[in-house]
């Protein structure tokens, strides 16, 4: 999955703009999860995928995730669950 767009380049502090932009790639995502929970084909159906993307980035902020030598086949980075950890569906 990726999140892209084009911030409010009107804002006059780069600190608001980045605060602006953070605010909707947050809306995005949480966009995107609850979409994904709606439906049984979306890979991470059964799990929050903005936990999934938190405890992703704790993860590589601790340590740096592991690279293949040759890229993956997959799509998108989150379709890429091997970097992910097997965390139980919620109930």
């Amino acid at each position: 999955m990726v999140l892209d767009g084009v911030g409010d380049h009107t804002r006059a502090k780069l600190e608001d703009w980045l605060s602006n932009y953070a605010r909707g790639q947050d809306k995005h995502l949480l966009r995107f999860r609850d979409w994904c929970r709606e439906r049984k084909g979306c890979g991470l159906h059964s799990l929050d995928a903005a936990e999934l993307w938190d405890e992703l980035i704790a993860r590589a902020t601790q340590k740096p995730l592991p690279q293949r030598e040759r890229p993956s086949t997959a799509t998108s980075p989150m379709a890429r669950c091997h970097l992910l950890p097997r965390s139980a569906p919620a109930s």
